[in-house]
Parts: C-alpha cells; structure tokens; sequence
C-alpha cells in the first residue's frame, strides 16, 4: 500500500530492462528458438518414408533427401520462434 492515496504501490522499471521480454537493449535476439511440439507429427512421417524408401525401395539418395528436408522444416520452425 502506498501511503499517500492508500492504493496499491508500483514498481519502477528496472534498470537496463528497457521494457522488452528478452533483457532490453543489451540483450541480443537468439538466432533459433525451441521448436514447437506439432513440428514433430510431420517430422515423424517424413522419417518413416525415409526408413521405407532406404529398406524396401533401396534408395539411399531419396532417403537422405527425406531426412534433409526433415532438418530444414525443423531449423524454419526454430527460426520462426525466435
């Protein structure tokens, strides 16, 4: 309680916070963020055609493309939630 108008008491801001989520101005933005968990669910497809197309039809290259546009669906979803 404040004792001049009987109301709740508010802080001041912190120094350096400069008002941002991440630390004000000093903080840097991070170049990646965690992935989310519904990225998985495609993740989890596009691996099993990797593990089909490497066993059944013996395609290593198709495999290995599979599992690179897995890792890069995953990066953009990090890069998005920076």
């Amino acid at each position: 309680m404040n004792s001049e108008n009987r109301g709740p008491a508010r802080r001041a801001p912190a120094a350096g916070s400069g008002g941002s989520r991440n630390g004000g101005a000093t903080g840097s933005k991070r170049l990646l963020g965690p992935p989310d968990w519904f990225v998985w669910i495609p993740i989890v497809g596009i691996v099993e055609a990797a593990w089909i197309c490497a066993t059944i039809a013996a395609s290593t290259l198709v495999a290995g493309v599979l599992i690179a546009v897995g890792v890069l669906l995953v990066l953009v979803d990090c890069w998005f939630n920076r």
